[in-house]
C-alpha cells in the first residue's frame, strides 16, 4: 500500500510564474474548504470549492463555487454560467447558505477528530 503523501508547494511563487507568463492560476480547493486555505489572497485567480462537499456540509445538494479576483473575471463568469443557465436553485442556494453558517465548526471538529486518530494510530506503531 503507498502512502499518501501531501506537498506543501510554494504557491506565491507558481502564482507568479503563471502572471509572468500572462496566465490566470486556478486552484481547485475542494480538499481544504474555504476556512483552511484562501488561495486568492495568495494570488490565485480563480478558486473552485465544492459546495457538495464542505461548504453545504451534508451532502444534500450537487452544487460547485468559483471564487474570482477582480471584477472584470467575475463579470465574464457570469456572462458564461447565465448563458448556459448553470446557476442555482434558490432552495439549493438556501442549503448552502445553511452549511455556511456551521462550515468552521465542522471543520473544526473534524481536524480534532482526526488528530486523535492518528495519535491513536502513532500509539500502536501503525503508521510508520
Amino acid at each position: 500500500m503507498e502512502k499518501i503523501l501531501f506537498v506543501l508547494i510554494p504557491f506565491q511563487k507558481i502564482a507568479e510564474m503563471a502572471h509572468a507568463h500572462g496566465a490566470l492560476l486556478l486552484v481547485d480547493n475542494s480538499i481544504m474548504s474555504p476556512v483552511l486555505s484562501q488561495p486568492l489572497t495568495l494570488g490565485a485567480d480563480i478558486v473552485m470549492h465544492s459546495a457538495t462537499k464542505f461548504i453545504a456540509g451534508h451532502s444534500d445538494v450537487l452544487a460547485g463555487v468559483l471564487a474570482v479576483r477582480g471584477e472584470s473575471l467575475a463579470k465574464d463568469l457570469y456572462f458564461l454560467q447565465n448563458a448556459e443557465g448553470s446557476g442555482l436553485a434558490p432552495f439549493d442556494c438556501w442549503i448552502c447558505l445553511r452549511g455556511i453558517k456551521t462550515m468552521a465548526l465542522r471543520v473544526e471538529k473534524q481536524q480534532v477528530l482526526f488528530q486523535t486518530f492518528f495519535q491513536s494510530l502513532e500509539l500502536v506503531n501503525f503508521i510508520l
